[in-house]
């Protein structure tokens, strides 16, 4: 079975303060996967781990899925 890369948005780069709470900080790249909807009816939310540095957009693998 081949897999497809997904784009992921990076809207929470590694360092960056969490917008509401500053003293929570993101030990790594967190985005979202632009048009494809998740449970809660936002678009599914992705970290990029494996990465040392801020991004803001990452095209990849999805190698796990948390439920």
């Amino acid at each position: 079975m081949t897999q497809e890369p997904v784009f992921v948005v990076v809207d929470r780069p590694l360092g960056s303060s969490h917008p509401e709470w500053p003293d929570t900080i993101y030990p790594v790249n967190y985005g979202y996967l632009p048009g494809v909807p998740a449970p809660d009816g936002e678009e599914q939310d992705v970290y990029i781990l494996g990465v040392d540095r801020p991004l803001e957009t990452f095209t990849g693998l999805v190698i796990a899925v948390i439920d």
